[in-house]
């Protein structure tokens, strides 16, 4: 492939265009045999993963080939389980070992899942050792890249995203470039889904220009800058050709895409950025003021924050921003802190910048002070207030005998400080989920996202000497102050006295002990703050509804446990819960609860719940885990935040029919996606324990 031209990355390094990988090539010999036939035709470019377990097959064929180190260009990924500084560190060295390679000329994180900051601080240190010729991602939303880009020396050199026809990218890739990053595509041919090779508009413009559909998506992938791996390819693009304007055109438009996460902005204050996204199209607009842990990003990897903003964004049009200083907006400097006046001028600049004329302020914890201080100064642009789980003061004085006292609050500041953007953070702010290992790594991410521990230290000194009691009786706007009844490091009594010192301000306790008002449990919060500015409150939430169930477990995770031992098994099981975790939000389900070795979660709809359960079952099977799932939709009652009846026996019975690999779902799932494309196989009637007669369907996918 002489005549194929390199990418040039944006450290220089030159990288093939085209490249061949080996994901889901778990037959060693033919993972060796078909690399060797790769080098033989021409390519250079081998692409592999820690997580394909074949890394050993590609260096023996690359020995094998007679070819010098110099002349194969080699990228292997680091796996979620290694996520990390240390534990990249040795990651690396194993599939070097694995290669038989003495450096690599890329190395990716292959997810945006577990602690990428500490493993993309290990990618840059073997940069830095000239052990790797570049780095990068894989995986990666824009959103997650900018935060590197950000808060990082070495700017990744590519992000490998799924790009093809049918998920074109278009967003993403210009993103990129503006940024200096090249786009890989990986999985160019749709991994022939959606009958690409026989796609009437893919076959057209091959016929026009006697090349293959498969040619055609490459030349098209080539023209928009993008270099590929595709699995097992046997094309020469020999003859120099491109596509004219309206074959672009007809092959961009015929093959649309969908996305559906927010997008990150920056509105401009002087020479400073602040980030920010917008959600919802509702005629009210609410503004939440962020405290010291808010990354907007990160809110939307959680479960709870997720659906918290998601619920806000039902009655409004909800504009979420990070103050300068924290997150992805632009840094400030620790020994000349904003004022809350002037963090309040962030807000303004956001308003203006998404064209709000006036909005409803929420600010909570440490942002308190921010929002008090914009109401008071801005009621103008100040519709309401809603102040939760903060303080005016919070440190005790003369005449304020609330909150902290001075050796109290720095005892708090310096344990913050020791603990912050670690997993040990979450017992002090959020108590109520620090029993969960999967809410303790996302804590401790979002806490590294939004700042470092030396800055959250002078953050905390200026707000534990900060007091704006002054301007509570100024407030001239209606407000709403919540406060957790159990919280301890700002007690409910500073919200009282919030209540007591704004005029006419409704003060309402609530449950939990969190510091975050939009942590679990947060219903109670939204319910207020809904019924605050629309006036209505939403429904209690009911004790029985209409929901698709989906089980899933791991097949023969007992047999897999011993073989493993209980360190290896502890650390699959916990990076299957991250992707599970992260999984059912991006299909907005509920995570009802892990099973030990699998996952009960819900879903407004069949549909989601089946994409979903694929999704899963092939993200898991790079981890080497083959799960089973099994979905019923019907009625069920909720108890507290788990769920019981009929419903739910008949999706974990169907569960227990299925294969490795398999979705069995009850009679009622068909029909309830009739007409979406989705094919079932009738597997006929089954005796399910304690239910009875069923009939069950294998989904097909």
């Amino acid at each position: 492939m002489g005549n194929v031209p390199p990418v040039v990355m944006n450290n220089g390094v030159e990288m093939p265009l085209l490249g061949f990988g080996v994901f889901q090539m778990t037959d060693l010999q033919e993972c060796e045999r078909s690399v060797g036939d790769a080098l033989g035709v021409g390519y250079r470019l081998l692409d592999t993963a820690a997580s394909y377990g074949n890394e050993e097959a590609v260096g023996r064929a690359i020995k094998r080939s007679g070819l010098g180190r110099d002349e194969v260009f080699v990228t292997t990924k680091l796996w979620i389980a290694d996520a990390g500084y240390d534990s990249g560190m040795r990651a690396f060295e194993r599939s070097l070992q694995r290669l038989g390679l003495d450096y690599l000329d890329l190395y990716l994180i292959h997810q945006p899942y577990g602690d990428v900051y500490g493993a993309w601080r290990a990618l840059e240190e073997l940069y830095r050792q000239d052990r790797v010729r570049a780095i990068g991602v894989s995986n990666f939303f824009p959103d997650r890249v900018m935060d590197f880009l950000m808060h990082h020396d070495v700017a990744p050199a590519i992000d490998q995203v799924e790009t093809h026809p049918f998920h074109q990218q278009v967003e993403t890739q210009a993103f990129l470039h503006d940024n200096g990053i090249q786009i890989e595509s990986w999985g160019p041919f749709a991994e022939g889904k959606h009958d690409i090779f026989d796609n009437p508009v893919l076959r057209s413009i091959a016929e026009e220009h006697s090349r293959t559909a498969a040619q055609v998506i490459l030349r098209w992938l080539t023209q928009r800058g993008s270099n590929q791996c595709g699995r097992r390819l046997r094309l020469r693009l020999s003859t120099p050709w491109a596509f004219s304007k309206c074959m672009w055109t007809r092959l961009s438009a015929d093959c649309p895409e969908m996305t559906d996460t927010p997008e990150t902005r920056f509105a401009r204050l002087g020479d400073d950025r602040i980030a920010y996204q917008v959600v919802g199209d509702s005629a009210l607009d609410v503004l939440f003021v962020p405290g010291l842990t808010t990354s907007v990003d990160g809110n939307w990897d959680w479960p709870d924050t997720a659906r918290f903003n998601r619920r806000l964004a039902s009655f409004s049009r909800l504009i979420m921003f990070e103050q300068r200083g924290s997150g992805a907006s632009d840094p400030v400097s620790l020994e000349a802190l904003p004022s809350h006046e002037e963090w309040a001028d962030d807000a303004r600049a956001v308003l203006d910048a998404v064209g709000s004329e006036r909005a409803a302020i929420i600010g909570g914890a440490s942002a308190g002070p921010t929002a008090i201080l914009f109401a008071a100064t801005q009621p103008d642009r100040t519709q309401a207030l809603i102040l939760a789980n903060t303080s005016a003061r919070f440190v005790t004085d003369d005449d304020y005998s609330s909150g902290l006292s001075p050796l109290a609050a720095e005892s708090a500041l310096e344990l913050l400080a020791a603990v912050w953007g670690t997993e040990d953070s979450a017992r002090l702010t959020a108590p109520d989920a620090a029993d969960d290992p999967a809410f303790r790594r996302w804590g401790a991410r979002t806490q590294r996202a939004a700042c470092s521990p030396r800055e959250v230290e002078a953050y905390l000194r200026m707000l534990y000497a900060s007091d704006v009691r002054a301007v509570l009786p100024t407030i001239r706007v209606p407000t709403l102050v919540l406060h957790r009844r159990d919280l301890a490091l700002i007690g409910v009594e500073q919200g009282r006295y919030l209540a007591d010192h704004i005029p006419d301000a409704r003060f309402e306790s609530i449950a939990g002990t969190s510091i975050e008002v939009n942590l679990d449990p947060n219903e109670e919060a939204l319910d207020h703050i809904e019924e605050f500015l629309t006036g209505v409150r939403s429904a209690p939430a009911p004790d029985r509804a209409l929901a698709a169930v989906l089980f899933t477990d791991i097949v023969s995770s007992t047999e897999r446990a011993t073989a493993l031992g209980d360190r290896r098994w502890r650390s699959l099981l916990e990076s299957h819960d991250a992707v599970a975790h992260t999984l059912v939000d991006q299909h907005r389900g509920r995570l009802v609860k892990m099973t030990g070795d699998g996952v009960l979660a819900t879903f407004d709809g069949p549909g989601r719940a089946i994409r979903c359960a694929f999704a899963l079952r092939d993200a898991l099977r790079a981890l080497g885990i083959e799960i089973r799932a099994g979905l019923h939709t019907g009625e069920v009652e909720f108890r507290g935040d788990d769920i019981a009846g009929i419903g739910v026996h008949i999706a974990a019975r169907a569960l227990d029919k299925a294969s490795g690999g398999e979705l069995l779902a009850s009679a009622a799932v068909p029909l309830l996606v009739a007409g979406s494309g989705i094919e079932f196989d009738d597997r006929g009637e089954h005796d399910l324990k304690g239910v009875g007669i069923m009939r069950l369907y294998a989904v097909e996918g």
